[in-house]
């Protein structure tokens, strides 16, 4: 793998921090990372953060895959705020994946991405 991750568990939700160099096949598998861990954990909210991650101006087929990929994989309960970067951030892999039925966010922030993650949860 060109990059590696680590989880931490939160009170309402996971967040998966990415680091190292952008690598396709490394982000399909971490979808699947995610599911596993959501299912393990019985947690459904996810921020996954990637703003570690070197080379991330994405081509455009693979942001099309990831977002036929995240749906695949994340459909259901699951809900991921996808924390990217900015300026390199055009939406069409979120844009796929709601699409297909995914609960996905992307988002230029950590911010942000729990804004948009916990706002239905009542404290």
């Amino acid at each position: 793998m060109k990059s590696h991750y680590c989880f931490e568990k939160e009170n309402k939700y996971l967040r998966m921090v990415v680091s190292g160099v952008y690598d396709f096949d490394d982000f399909k598998t971490y979808l699947k990372i995610i599911f596993a861990k959501c299912k393990n954990e019985e947690i459904f909210k996810v921020v996954f953060d990637v703003l570690g991650v070197e080379g991330i101006d994405v081509p455009t087929l693979e942001r099309y895959l990831l977002g036929v990929e995240a749906a695949d994989q994340l459909t259901g309960k699951i809900k991921l705020a996808v924390v990217w970067h900015p300026e390199y951030t055009n939406y069409l892999g979120q844009a796929v994946a709601v699409n297909r039925g995914g609960n996905i966010s992307v988002l230029g922030s950590i911010d942000k991405a729990l804004e948009w993650l916990l706002h239905d949860i009542k404290e």
